[in-house]
C-alpha cells in the first residue's frame, strides 16, 4: 500500500501532541500574558456622534423650484470634501486646541489624525437613493474632546451647507442675469442691422413689391402718354416753323382790315384779261386803271403800319407757340429721363426682391429666436430670483440637527477581550505550528505504522516503548513544571482580566444568560422553593 492509500490515523497526531505538551504550556500562557498586557496597555478610544436631518422644502415643489438641483448626496460629499480640507481641520485644532500635550506632530500629521477619525455616514431613504439623514462621528482617547470635534464639524456643516445653496442660486441668478443682457444686446443689435437693412433695399422689400409692379406699370404707360405728346408737339412745331419759314403776306392782313385791298385784286385781275384782249386806249382798261388808283388812295398809312403791327404781332405769337413747345418737349424729355432711370431702379428692385426676401427672412427668423430666447431667459431669471429668495430665507430643503453630539460613557475601542483572547489563541496556535514543525523534522520511528511507511514491510509484532528510569523522572519533573506554570499563570491571568478588562462575575453572568444556565437555575430554584 502506497503513503497516498494509506488511511490518516488521527492517534497519530494526538500522540504527537501529547508528547509535545510542554510548548501549549509555554506559549499559551506566554501569548495570553502578551494579549492581556497589549489589551491593558491600548489607550482608550471613544466615539462621538451627531444626526443631521435632511428637511425637503418647506413649500412645495409645484409651487415654487428651488435652482438648487443636486440631491442631497451629491451636496454631502461636496461638504465633506471641503470640511475635511487642511485648512478648515487646522482651524479646528487651533479653535479647540486639539494635541496640545503632544508637541511633537507636525501640522501635516495633526491634520491627518483628525482626517482618518472623522466620519460621515449618509442614511439612506426606502429608494436607497435619497439620503434622508446622516451622521457625523468622530473617534478620539478623550470623550469630550470627541464631542466637541463633533458639534464643531456639524456647525461647519450646517454653515457650509447654506453658503453653498446661496451662492449657487445667487450664481444661478447672476447668469440668467448676464444672459438675459447678452441676448437682449444681441437683439437690439439685429434689430438695428434689420432697419439698415429695410433703409438701404427699401424698394426690394418683400411687402411692397407689388406695389412696385404696379407703379412700374403706370411709370411705362406715362412713358407711352409723353412720348405721344411729344410727337404731336414736333408736329405742331413743323408746322408753325413752315409757317414762320414762309412769311406773313402783309396783303392778307390788310384785307383782313378793309375791303379796298381785296377789291383792287379783283379789278387787278380784270385787268390782266381786258389787256389780253383790249389795248390800253380801250375804255374799259383805263376804267379799270382809274378804279384801281382811287382805291389805293383811298388805302391811308395807318392801315399798313396796323397790318405790319398785326404781322409782326402774328410772329411773335409763333414764336412764342415754338418756344412753349420747345419747354415742354424739354419737360418731356426730362421727365422721360428720369421715368427711365426710375424704370431701371423697378426693374432691379423688383429682380432683387427675392433675394432681398430670403435674406430679409433670415435675419428676421433670427430675431425671432433671440426674441423667444430672451423671453425664455427672463422666465429663468425669475425662477432663479424666487429660488434665491428661499435660499436665503432657509425655505427651501435644509439641514437640522435632531441628535447633538455629547460625551461618550464608555470607549468603542480596543475591544480588549478580543485582544485578550487573540492573545490565547495566537498561544495555541503557535505551539501547534511548533508542533507541526518538529514533527516534520524528526524523522525517526516511533509507531508500527511509521515503520511500515519506512520499510514498506508490516511488522508481524510490535514491543510497546519502555522508559528509563532517567525518562521517568524527566517526564515526572514536566510535569510539576507545567502544573505549577498552570497554579501560577492561571489566577494571574483571571486577575488581570478582573482588574482590567471586566470582574470575573460579570463575565460569569453574562456567560450564564448567553448559554441559558442562569435561566435553568432560577426554574430548578423556583421548583425547589416550591
Amino acid at each position: 500500500m502506497s503513503d497516498t492509500e494509506r488511511p490518516i490515523d488521527i492517534r497519530d497526531y494526538i500522540d504527537a501532541v501529547l508528547r509535545r505538551w510542554l510548548l501549549f504550556v509555554i506559549f499559551v500562557p506566554l501569548f495570553g500574558l502578551g494579549g492581556l498586557f497589549v489589551a491593558y496597555v491600548l489607550p482608550p478610544v471613544y466615539e462621538a456622534k451627531a444626526r443631521i436631518l435632511v428637511e425637503s422644502q418647506a413649500i412645495s415643489g409645484d409651487l415654487v423650484t428651488s435652482t438648487v438641483t443636486a440631491n442631497a448626496a451629491e451636496r454631502l460629499r461636496v461638504i465633506e470634501q471641503r470640511l475635511l480640507t487642511r485648512r478648515n481641520l487646522l482651524q479646528v485644532i487651533e479653535d479647540l486646541n486639539l494635541f496640545a500635550d503632544d508637541q511633537t506632530l507636525t501640522p501635516t500629521a495633526k491634520v491627518a489624525q483628525l482626517r482618518a477619525g472623522t466620519k460621515i455616514d449618509p442614511i439612506l431613504g426606502g429608494t436607497r437613493r435619497d439620503v434622508t439623514a446622516f451622521v457625523i462621528s468622530f473617534r478620539s482617547g478623550n470623550a469630550g474632546q470627541a464631542a466637541a470635534v463633533v458639534n464643531e464639524f456639524v456647525s461647519l456643516v450646517l454653515e457650509q451647507n447654506v453658503i453653498e445653496r446661496t451662492q449657487l442660486a445667487a450664481q444661478t441668478k447672476d447668469f440668467f442675469a448676464v444672459k438675459a443682457e447678452e441676448i437682449a444686446a444681441q437683439l437690439q443689435d439685429l434689430e438695428t442691422e434689420i432697419s439698415a437693412f429695410k433703409r438701404a433695399n427699401a424698394m426690394a422689400l418683400p411687402q411692397g413689391i407689388q406695389y412696385r409692379q404696379s407703379e412700374l406699370t403706370q411709370l411705362q404707360e406715362a412713358m407711352f402718354q409723353r412720348e405721344r405728346e411729344m410727337l404731336q408737339l414736333e408736329e405742331q412745331r413743323r408746322e408753325l416753323q413752315a409757317l414762320l419759314d414762309q412769311g406773313i403776306d402783309i396783303d392778307s392782313v390788310l384785307d383782313q382790315l378793309s375791303e379796298e385791298p381785296r377789291e383792287i385784286r379783283k379789278l387787278e385781275q380784270q385787268l390782266l384779261i381786258y389787256r389780253a384782249g383790249f389795248a390800253e386806249s380801250h375804255p374799259q382798261v383805263k376804267s379799270l386803271i382809274a378804279r384801281i388808283a382811287a382805291l389805293e388812295a383811298s388805302i391811308g398809312p395807318n392801315d399798313r403800319d396796323k397790318a405790319e403791327r398785326l404781322v409782326a404781332e402774328r410772329r411773335g405769337k409763333i414764336e412764342r407757340e415754338l418756344a412753349l413747345i420747345a419747354n415742354r418737349r424739354a419737360l418731356l424729355e426730362k421727365q422721360q429721363s428720369n421715368s427711365l432711370e426710375k424704370q431701371t431702379q423697378l426693374r432691379l428692385a423688383i429682380e432683387k426682391a427675392p433675394a432681398v426676401e430670403m435674406e430679409l427672412r433670415g435675419m428676421e427668423r433670427g430675431a425671432e429666436q433671440l426674441r423667444r430666447q430672451y423671453q425664455d431667459t427672463l422666465g429663468k431669471l425669475a425662477v432663479a430670483e424666487t429660488g434665491e429668495k428661499l435660499e436665503v430665507n432657509q425655505q427651501a430643503e435644509r439641514f437640522e440637527v435632531i441628535e447633538q453630539a455629547e460625551p461618550p460613557n464608555s470607549p468603542v475601542a480596543p475591544n480588549r477581550r478580543l485582544i485578550a483572547a487573540s492573545g490565547f489563541a495566537g498561544g495555541v496556535a503557535t505551539a501547534f505550528a511548533l508542533i507541526v514543525f518538529a514533527e516534520l523534522m524528526n524523522q525517526s520511528v516511533r509507531t508500527a505504522s511509521d515503520l511500515e511507511r519506512t520499510l514498506n514491510l508490516r511488522p508481524v509484532v510490535t514491543i510497546p516503548y519502555i522508559e528509563t528510569e532517567q525518562e521517568v523522572r524527566r517526564r515526572i519533573w514536566r510535569i510539576r513544571v507545567a502544573v505549577i506554570l498552570l497554579l501560577i499563570v492561571a489566577p494571574t491571568s483571571l486577575w488581570l482580566i478582573d482588574q482590567f478588562v471586566m470582574p470575573l462575575v460579570q463575565i460569569a453572568d453574562r456567560l450564564m444568560e448567553r448559554t441559558g444556565l442562569q435561566r435553568f437555575l432560577d426554574i430548578v430554584r423556583d421548583r425547589l422553593a416550591s
